[in-house]
């Protein structure tokens, strides 16, 4: 097979959501791994995972994504991602990779929390609020993302935490009407 050096290669987020579209979680995993061989994790996130999340997002409201294939993309890069924070661990953040999957543990395991990440409506913004407690952790923050569900639990969540901050995730392009209404309930229910 020849290929043209004029064919256009696909960007690191088009290749991954392409092998998660096919249902290929080997495939999509190797593009992550190839990318982190020369940039970070954070780099990772914030070029490929969440830019390959949001073009599920558009496809999701286009009526484009089945309810099966949305569940294996957001699951898959769940477990993805989880797999490489813990197999990439943050040079000299001496203690703070442990645990970098971000998601919820008891206060006897890890204290006050710092920061906790919330997301504002569905899976995708669930997925980025556990990316982004992972990279506050290797940050040194106490911080977790608690899962996805109904709004009087999370925020039943938020006030049993007692975080210093609480992080809305909202995946653009179409959360952030939600993520103002999430804000105005954690507001509510951190001064009560």
């Amino acid at each position: 097979m020849l290929f043209r050096s004029d064919e256009p290669v696909l960007s690191p987020q088009a290749q991954y959501y392409q092998r998660l579209l096919a249902t290929d979680q080997n495939e999509a995993r190797q593009v992550l791994e190839r990318y982190l061989k020369e940039k970070s994790l954070e780099d990772l996130y914030s070029s490929v995972v969440i830019p390959a999340l949001s073009l599920a997002e558009q496809d999701r409201h286009r009526n484009e994504l089945d309810e099966e294939t949305q569940n294996f993309i957001y699951q898959s890069t769940r477990e993805i991602v989880e797999e490489l924070a813990d197999a990439f661990p943050e040079e000299g953040a001496e203690g703070t990779a442990q645990n970098a999957s971000g998601r919820s543990r008891t206060e006897s395991e890890t204290g006050r929390v710092d920061v906790l990440c919330i997301p504002a409506r569905d899976d995708a913004d669930d997925v980025v609020a556990m990316l982004l407690s992972q990279l506050l952790e290797r940050q040194g923050h106490r911080a977790e993302s608690i899962l996805i569900g109904a709004t009087s639990e999370m925020l039943s969540q938020v006030a049993d935490a007692n975080p210093d901050v609480v992080c809305i995730s909202a995946l653009p392009p179409f959360a952030l009407n939600h993520a103002r209404s999430e804000e105005r309930r954690v507001g509510k229910e951190c001064r009560s």
